[in-house]
């Protein structure tokens, strides 16, 4: 409200009792956060939908989704240290 104030004032907009400050910008705000939220919330339905299994998910995306291992010196390092 504090800079809605002193903007109305700049502009020499008569408003002596701060009504074009206090409801006019608290409506600005409302509706561009109503768009604003309800664009976040469509988003997070729309991402949900890009999950993956739980199975998929702790086996790694590397071999669910690629076939292959990202990091097969990781495991080629653990495999040496079970031999021995």
């Amino acid at each position: 409200m504090f800079y809605s104030v002193k903007f109305f004032e700049r502009i020499k907009v008569d408003d002596p009792i701060f009504a074009l400050s206090v409801h006019g910008m608290a409506g600005v705000w409302g509706t561009l956060s109503t768009g604003l939220f309800a664009a976040l919330v469509i988003m997070k339905k729309l991402m949900n939908g890009l999950r993956v299994t739980v199975e998929e998910e702790l086996v790694g995306l590397d071999l669910s989704e690629h076939g292959s291992c990202g990091y097969p010196e990781a495991f080629a390092a653990k495999e040496q240290r079970i031999v021995k």
